[in-house]
Order: C-alpha cells, then sequence, then structure tokens
C-alpha cells in the first residue's frame, strides 16, 4: 500500500542508505549476508551487511522481512 510504501522509505531515510558503503570493514566468520538493492533517479545502489548489528539499515530490513510475511515462519533465534 501506499503507507507501507512511504514508512519504508522513512526506513531508508533514517538509515542512510543511499550514502552507505556497498560493503563493511567488518569480517565475521558466519551469520547472513543482508543484502538490499536499490535503483532511484537513474542510479543503483547495493549495500551488503554480515548480520548487520542493531540500527537503521537492520530495521529497515526487517521491516521488508515483517511485511512479506517470512517472519511468521521463521523463530526469532534464526534470524542474525
Amino acid at each position: 500500500s501506499e503507507n507501507e510504501w512511504d514508512a519504508f522509505m522513512l526506513h531508508l531515510e533514517h538509515s542512510q542508505y543511499w550514502l552507505m558503503p556497498t560493503e563493511a570493514d567488518r569480517l565475521l566468520l558466519d551469520g547472513a549476508q543482508w543484502i538490499m538493492e536499490g535503483y532511484r533517479q537513474g542510479r543503483y545502489h547495493v549495500v551488503d551487511r554480515q548480520s548487520p548489528e542493531a540500527g537503521a539499515y537492520r530495521d529497515a530490513c526487517m521491516y521488508l522481512l515483517r511485511q512479506s510475511g517470512l517472519l511468521a515462519e521463521t523463530p526469532a533465534t534464526e534470524i542474525y
């Protein structure tokens, strides 16, 4: 819906998604890749984080997961 889209755009603004580097300088040996791709005003951007820490980027990704309904099937202990 338009409200859901607006809420997601607000999450992206808070995370400063369009200014984030593609990769972080953090190396982990275990975890999950959280990759978000976007296209705006003729510009493609991708952010790739391994098990992102609490914060605005993780919140934006979690919002999408909640909206998809996938979290209803996934135990909270398996989200990392």
